[in-house]
């Protein structure tokens, strides 16, 4: 599929990220908004995901989703630590209604007070759900415990009772201040006609056409920026202390990941035991991350992964087992996740750690590291194929590197990873005396001598 890429800059920051397919007959459109959940201040947990709730009520809004869905578009939204996203399907025919639908996004927002409270309850029940389901339960856990003191300890969409304090106050100020045109990406991969897109930005967004410079985005550090605030006080302009109680600021929010090893038990009734273990990894824009993404991918990609592999189909000792990497802008964790019938899970523990000694010990062979790179770069190009993927593909770069990476370029970054690389990346991440563990379900607390004990053996 051949693929045309273009950026352009626009006046106040804005951002076009343009991929042309000409076999397509569809468009994804994805407006980012670089700020979630890490920037929210003690007072305000959960206001980012509200938001991205709340701009649907507004009645324009609506009827436009309503058109495009009865055109067989499709229409959604997500929050991150670190950005929220709103994306959606249509066929190209209709990429103004796309435009106008994003472009509405970034409006005053206009809610009523009937609207705010239903909303809420809608929010509310949601965070509620997530209760019911012990995966999640076991990946929140894992991080209030793991980054406990930093700004990755909050759940993205914040507890119940965050969510019952926000006013609609605090949201129309966070609404204010961070869904302006200013740092935004707009990522639009698929079919369109490249030479009158642009005049199309100009007009929905009304801003004007910029030589191509780069920017200063709110979430790219330097090292030297990670004590400075993301969000102060100041930054909401309006509100005074006391409108949520003086307490609720008294510190700001910083890129300060702070990784805490240490095993953390939850009982809970449940079936089976639920385990997270994690270990530290580098920043999302560290050289060290590729080699990481191929360690990742030897672990727990797929049924042919030496996780799944050693400890499902040899030993039978699980149904789920897999490993991921959370990556963040000042660090991030890679996680191995799995659940067992609680008489298995020692076992299960123990397997891991012996995979994670021999990695320490051996590294990957020439074969299994050329085994995983083929792996990923057949991955990279098929989820290039994938509109969807490219449309989050495109936009991150941007919002990371500041820079488009087409998958060619980065299966030649891969491609260079060595042998000594992944070597020295696994003695220094995959370090079994500094990892993290969380166990959710039956009696997890009766593990604690057994974690420790394992600990001390390896």
């Amino acid at each position: 599929m051949k693929r045309a890429f273009v950026k352009a800059s626009f006046s106040d920051g804005f951002t076009l990220l343009s991929e042309h397919y000409k076999e397509s007959v569809s468009v994804v459109m994805g407006l980012w908004i670089p700020v979630g959940s890490r920037a929210e201040l003690a007072g305000n947990y959960g206001v980012f995901h509200f938001l991205e709730h709340i701009v649907f009520k507004s009645p324009k809004v609506l009827n436009l989703v309503k058109k495009i869905e009865g055109l067989g578009g499709e229409v959604n939204a997500f929050t991150a630590h670190e950005h929220t996203c709103f994306y959606l399907t249509l066929l190209s025919e209709d990429i103004d209604l796309g435009f106008e639908f994003l472009s509405l996004l970034l409006k005053p927002l206009n809610i009523s007070d009937t609207d705010f409270e239903k909303e809420k309850a809608v929010v509310q029940q949601e965070v509620r759900s997530q209760d019911d389901d012990i995966e999640d339960i076991t990946h929140r856990y894992f991080f209030s415990n793991t980054f406990q003191g930093s700004s990755l300890e909050h759940p993205l969409s914040g507890s119940e009772a965050d969510v019952s304090q926000l006013s609609k106050k605090i949201l129309l100020a966070h609404h204010k201040k961070f869904y302006q045109n200013s740092n935004h990406v707009l990522s639009l991969v698929g079919a369109f006609n490249q030479k009158t897109i642009q005049s199309k930005i100009t007009r929905y967004f009304a801003v004007k056409k910029l030589p191509l410079v780069s920017k200063s985005l709110i979430f790219k550090p330097k090292k030297s920026e990670y004590n400075k605030p993301i969000v102060t006080l100041a930054d909401l302009g309006g509100l005074k202390e006391g409108c949520l109680g003086q307490q609720n600021y008294a510190k700001n929010i910083f890129l300060n990941i702070q990784f805490k090893p240490g095993f953390y038990p939850l009982s809970k009734k449940s079936q089976q035991l639920y385990l997270t273990l994690g270990f530290e990894l580098p920043a999302v824009y560290s050289k060290q991350r590729l080699a990481g993404m191929i360690i990742n991918s030897y672990l727990g990609n797929g049924m042919s992964s030496v996780l799944s592999n050693d400890i499902r189909e040899n030993k039978g000792l699980v149904y789920f087992i897999h490993s991921q990497m959370v990556s963040f802008l000042d660090g991030g964790v890679l996680l191995i996740e799995a659940s067992s019938e609680p008489k298995n899970m020692p076992e299960v523990i123990e397997s891991i750690f012996k995979i994670i000694k021999n990695l320490n010990k051996s590294g990957l062979s020439v074969t299994d590291l050329a085994n995983q790179k083929q792996l990923l770069k057949g991955q990279i190009l098929l989820g290039a194929e994938d509109l969807d993927s490219r449309m989050h593909s495109v936009a991150l770069n941007e919002l990371i590197f500041e820079k488009s990476k087409s998958p060619e370029f980065f299966i030649k970054e891969l491609q260079s990873v060595t042998q000594t690389d992944v070597l020295n990346y696994i003695h220094k991440y995959l370090d079994l005396s500094k990892i993290s563990a969380v166990l959710v379900g039956p009696k997890a607390h009766l593990f604690k001598p057994f974690f420790a004990s394992l600990k001390s053996k390896f």
